[in-house]
This record gives structure tokens, C-alpha cells and sequence, in this order.
């Protein structure tokens, strides 16, 4: 037991040395670029144009001329039953009788105001102005500068690229160096 503990010990020594000395090297001789930021001349500035469309709504609006029916009434059959139940009453001799008289009469009053109701085929209607409006959309079409061409100098040789926006006179450019192998 003790001699794997120490087998164990004396091997993760050995790693860690290992690895600080792994870390030592890597710091004085990095394989990652080495990268700064620099300012290069631009040369050609070129605008790139795109047609883009637009949709706007819009209401055209008129007036009609509507015809509304008017519904039946029912009055009359309620005055001619509230009539006829009155003349029944007043018919009737007795307390009993008037009763049913009243109720014969309203029966009869408002069964013969139905019928007129019924025959008479003038019907009122009303006519009225309505605005109807319908919603349409309208498009047009633009010309936009969506973009930039830009031809950029640095030390001597061109490149190209393409931005969002106007670069100006000059642009950053991030610089990147490591050696050949």
C-alpha cells in the first residue's frame, strides 16, 4: 500500500512538472496569431442599390341606399284582445259569466286582429344611407442603399469588402501576423 502511494505521488509530481513546464514554453513561443488593429485608406466607396416595396392601406368609402323591413307589429292583436275581453265582460250576467265572456272576448278580439294583421300586405319600409367602406392596400417601390462596396488600401495592396454603412476616408482593419512554416 505504501508503495502505490508513492507511485501515485511521485507520478503526479512528475505531470505537474510536466504541465508548468508545457505552460512555460507556450508562453515564450505562442503558436496563436498575433493580431492589431491598424487604419488603411479607402479608395473606392460604391453604393449597392435594392428595390424595396412598401404596402400602405387605404379606405374607399360610398353610401348606399338600404331598404330595412319593418318587423310585424303585434299591437294590434293586443288591443283588439284587451277590446274584446271588455265587450265579453260587460256581455256576461253573472260573476261566472263575465269571466268567461272576458276571456271568450279576448280570444275572439284578438284572433280577428291577427286576421286583418295578416291580410293587410302593405308593409312599411324604411330606407336609409348606409357608408360601405372597403380597405385596399397600395404599394409602391423605392430604390434603397442597402450596403456598401469598399475598396480599402493597406501597405501598398487593395482589398475589398463590403460594410452596412458609409466607411468614410478610412477604415479599421485588424492586422494579423505568424509565421510561415
Amino acid at each position: 500500500m505504501k508503495k502505490l502511494l508513492s507511485t501515485a505521488l511521485i507520478s503526479g509530481t512528475v505531470l505537474s512538472t510536466l504541465m508548468v513546464s508545457s505552460w512555460t514554453y507556450a508562453e515564450k513561443y505562442p503558436r496563436h496569431t498575433k493580431e492589431h488593429i491598424d487604419f488603411a485608406k479607402v479608395v473606392n466607396v460604391e453604393p449597392i442599390y435594392e428595390t424595396v416595396s412598401y404596402s400602405e392601406p387605404y379606405q374607399e368609402c360610398h353610401y348606399e341606399r338600404r331598404t330595412v323591413k319593418n318587423h310585424k307589429s303585434h299591437t294590434a292583436v293586443i288591443v283588439g284582445s284587451l277590446i274584446g275581453g271588455a265587450i265579453g265582460n260587460e256581455l256576461g250576467h253573472n260573476k261566472s259569466n263575465k269571466r268567461v265572456g272576458a276571456i271568450a272576448g279576448a280570444i275572439l278580439g284578438g284572433s280577428i286582429a291577427n286576421d286583418i294583421n295578416r291580410n293587410n300586405r302593405h308593409h312599411y319600409h324604411n330606407t336609409r344611407d348606409e357608408r360601405v367602406c372597403t380597405t385596399s392596400q397600395h404599394v409602391s417601390y423605392k430604390e434603397e442603399i442597402t450596403g456598401y462596396n469598399v475598396g480599402y488600401k493597406y501597405r501598398g495592396r487593395t482589398y475589398y469588402t463590403t460594410m452596412d454603412q458609409h466607411p468614410g476616408k478610412k477604415i479599421r482593419v485588424a492586422v494579423n501576423i505568424r509565421p510561415v512554416y
